[in-house]
């Protein structure tokens, strides 16, 4: 037991250790040039949460359940905050014009119309939020696995193009940004969490053409109080600043 909690601890100790850190894929060989960029939703999805080891994870996510109402409501107020200071980060270090769905036809984005979020198959966490006026264009299920909803969904790009398509875009960009619950020590007293951010970038075709992310450093919480994670929440500015900075680096000015 006592071997158990030491790794255990070191696991979090490691883990807290770690920088931030910022990424960026892009299938270009060269920066590209583009008259403009089409950001068509900013959301919030749920906490990740682990669950492995299993009563350790099953302990410190208990303590994260307890609240999820409160921490659901911060997102829901914080969300147009992320939206705004994307968009001020996008144009000024990219030096392009950025659109936003507010600027286009209402009846041509009726069916991806949505307010303020959507419902998901998530027991603890079951909406996603989005900013004012954004669009949804994807499939969220349990809203765990990142790259399948934005990446490997059939549906997201289907209706991606749809949207390309009745707007007239050539290309749509997506704000995807959670908090992550990255392990637990033993007996699930600490957890280890971050902010992540996402962007994917996606052509007419609805192919994905860049994705970045940006994550916080992890900071280890015990988990039982919402001021914890509105920490982790607060720290969008920061993160995005250094995501949007490289990302600069893909674009033609």
């Amino acid at each position: 037991m006592k071997t158990a909690f030491v790794c255990s601890l070191s696991l979090l100790i490691l883990a807290s250790c770690a920088t931030s850190k910022v990424r960026v894929n892009s299938v270009f060989t060269e920066p590209i040039q583009t008259e403009s960029l089409n950001l068509v939703s900013t959301m919030i999805g749920p906490v990740y949460q682990p669950v492995l080891p299993l009563i350790d994870a099953s302990i410190f996510n208990e303590k994260t359940n307890k609240i999820a109402s409160q921490i659901m409501d911060e997102e829901q107020q914080i969300v147009n905050d992320y939206k705004e200071k994307l968009l001020n980060n996008l144009r000024e270090k990219l030096g392009i014009p950025v659109n936003t769905p507010n600027q286009w036809e209402a009846e041509k984005t009726s069916a991806f119309k949505i307010e303020k979020g959507i419902q998901i198959e998530n027991k603890n966490f079951p909406v996603v939020f989005f900013g004012e006026n954004d669009l949804n264009v994807s499939s969220f299920g349990k809203g765990k696995n990142v790259y399948e909803i934005f990446k490997n969904d059939p549906e997201t790009i289907t209706r991606i193009k749809a949207l390309n398509s009745a707007l007239n875009l050539n290309n749509v960009l997506l704000s995807y940004n959670r908090i992550a619950v990255l392990n637990a020590s033993t007996f699930g007293l600490v957890g280890n969490v971050r902010l992540e951010s996402y962007l994917f970038l996606y052509n007419s075709n609805g192919d994905l053409v860049i994705d970045a992310y940006g994550f916080t450093k992890p900071n280890p919480i015990k988990g039982k109080e919402l001021r914890e994670y509105k920490t982790e929440l607060d720290k969008f500015e920061e993160i995005n600043g250094k995501l949007t900075q490289e990302l600069s680096k893909y674009f033609k000015k």
